[in-house]
């Protein structure tokens, strides 16, 4: 448990939040972190605290929260309710400073994992409020018509009109509803929605995922971005033309069709597609995993491609632009026809067995570790998350039998001085010997110095000095 804080970018930590409130400058604290602190209650905070992180304690109300805060986490506490109580004089709204729970000027506000059930009586100016994992059933502005004008009773409202991100993710909502008309972002993933409706017009990006959806429509045209995988959708359609971004895994769709023209990033990996068709021209990033049995009608402006998990037998008319392509479980059986632009390249999972023409540009490899690998391979190549070299492979072919000793000897390049056998320092068997540029007295056979190299990344394993294997000689 460490309580951290800053004060403007000077930063302090402490063993105890009551070690902090010790501490000459506590009133001058402008961000406090206080996670995992077992704290019970909030009190006694920093006078010019703008930030306040109180997350996983056990904290029962929120209260005595500064009036400049404008940042407030309190995620994975035992909070119940969420209010300001109000009450009228003479037709003028009042807030009772004793029951005032949330500041004024906060615009970051996340009480996740509580046990919430009602949202209400949020700040004017919040921009960004986030409450998932709740009890909450339903997202309401209880509204009124008067003289044909539509009201929002202010006893009743719940969600500031100039909020500009909403996340109520893992809750029990069934129904979208009176949301802010400035709204920008809103998750409500994990719930029980069954209908895309009333959403704002200035909306930019929408996470409907994992609820019960059965069809995409009702969308503003200001969507950019749409999030709707997990759910029971059947067929795209009724996309907004601005849409950039559209992941759409999970559900039940059957073919691509009706995608807009200035899409760029599209997934539908786990749907029923059989084949690739009719993507935009403007696409750029792909995904598809599904029961697909060929590569073909891609964009020419296709940057990034990933079809693990379908039938695929083939690589073969991939766009010449493509710089990611992953192609892992399938049921390929050569490496060919690769574009030279590729930069990151994984097929593991598939029935190959031996590698060739790999593009020159090539920075990333993933592969089964019994694929056998050519000497002639781009240069620092990474493979399975290790930079490859000319010296590794000779190892690998080393250790597996595929060339002798005196093979070994002669493509790796180093000079032999000494014909002679000498004792190896690790076996202490008389053999052909490698002494390390380290030390020439520091001598190791063939098969121990291979055996070595490739575990102590280029260190002698009796001085620990570095050296370069091409300063080594041979004895």
């Amino acid at each position: 448990m460490v309580i951290r804080c800053r004060i403007n970018n000077e930063g302090f930590m402490f063993n105890t939040f009551e070690e902090a409130r010790q501490f000459e400058r506590y009133n001058e604290i402008t961000f406090l972190n206080c996670y995992n602190s077992q704290i019970t209650k909030i009190e006694n905070l920093p006078k010019n605290l703008h930030e306040f992180n109180c997350s996983k304690n056990k904290i029962t109300k929120i209260e005595n929260l500064p009036k400049n805060l404008y940042e407030f986490n309190c995620s994975e506490n035992k909070i119940t309710k969420i209010e300001n109580l109000r009450y009228h004089w003479n037709g003028v709204e009042m807030v009772t400073e004793e029951n005032k729970q949330l500041p004024e000027n906060l615009r970051v506000f996340v009480c996740s994992d509580n046990q919430i059930t009602k949202i209400e009586n949020l700040p004017e100016n919040l921009r960004v409020f986030v409450c998932s994992e709740n009890q909450i059933t339903k997202i309401e502005n209880l509204r009124y018509h008067w003289n044909g004008v539509e009201m929002i009773t202010e006893e009743n409202k719940q969600l500031p009109e100039i909020l500009q991100e909403f996340i109520c993710c893992w809750n029990q909502i069934e129904k979208i509803e009176n949301l802010p008309k400035n709204l920008q972002k809103f998750s409500c993933y994990h719930n029980q929605i069954t209908k895309i409706e009333n959403l704002p017009n200035s909306l930019q990006k929408l996470n409907c995922s994992y609820n019960e959806i059965t069809k995409i429509e009702n969308l503003p045209i200001s969507l950019q971005k749409l999030y709707c995988f997990g759910n029971r959708i059947t067929k795209i359609e009724n996309l907004p033309e601005n849409l950039q971004k559209f992941h759409c895994y999970r559900n039940q769709i059957t073919k691509i069709e009706n995608l807009p023209y200035n899409l760029q990033v599209f997934y539908c990996n786990g749907n029923q597609i059989t084949k690739i068709e009719n993507l935009p021209e403007n696409l750029q990033n792909f995904g598809c995993s599904s029961q697909i049995t060929k590569i073909e009608n891609l964009p020419e402006n296709l940057q990034k491609f990933y079809c693990p998990d379908n039938k695929i037998t083939k690589i073969e008319n991939l766009p010449d632009n493509l710089q990611v392509f992953n192609c892992w479980r399938n049921q390929i059986t050569k490496i060919e026809n690769l574009p030279e632009k590729l930069q990151v390249f994984c097929c593991h999972r598939n029935q190959i067995t031996k590698i060739e023409n790999l593009p020159e540009n090539l920075q990333e490899f993933r592969c089964d570790e019994t694929l056998e690998i050519p000497d002639d391979i781009p240069e620092n190549l990474k493979i399975n998350g290790k930079f490859i070299d000319k010296t590794y492979i000779l190892f690998n072919k080393f250790k597996t039998g595929k060339i002798d000793e005196n093979t070994f000897i002669e493509k790796i390049g180093i000079p032999t001085i000494i014909t002679d056998k000498h004792r190896c320092l690790i076996c202490h068997e008389e053999k052909l010997c490698i002494y390390l540029s380290c030390n020439l007295e520091h001598c190791y056979c063939v098969n121990d110095f291979v055996n070595w190299y490739q575990n102590n990344e280029k260190k002698c394993c009796l001085c620990m000095k570095p050296f370069k294997i091409e300063e080594c000689k041979f004895g």
